[in-house]
């Protein structure tokens, strides 16, 4: 959380610098804004591994073309849910990490967080 007073870019590139993975929530919303490409950008010259997520009604097919060599997730269900926090625990434990194991609770409650956003502008 950041707090009153402090200097939201340092601090965006202070969690960006100690990341061991970088999900970028892309929607029709977020895929126009320069900010979120400026972020995704400074991961990927960092070398930090890159998940672009999918949400609302965007598709994998509608990122620009910089992101389409990147496995991206449509985070629409319980099994892309599961699918994406299944690739953070592989990641994660691979890094040494302790990213846990995916449970039917936290896919749920992942699904639960998004399902109160909407495209609507």
């Amino acid at each position: 959380m950041l707090h009153a007073g402090e200097v939201w870019l340092c601090r965006i590139k202070k969690e960006l610098s100690e990341a061991k993975i970088v999900l970028v929530l892309f929607s029709h919303r977020s895929v126009t804004r320069a900010w979120v490409h400026f972020e995704a950008g400074a991961a990927w010259l960092a070398g930090k591994l890159m998940i672009p997520l999918c949400i609302g009604s965007l598709r994998v097919e509608d990122l620009p073309i910089q992101y389409r060599g990147i496995q991206a997730v449509m985070l629409r269900d319980y099994g892309s849910a599961y699918y994406l926090l299944r690739s953070m625990h592989h990641y994660g434990h691979s890094e040494g990490t302790m990213v846990p194991p995916p449970s039917p609770d936290t896919c749920k409650q992942l699904l639960d967080a998004l399902a109160a956003y909407s495209d609507a502008p």
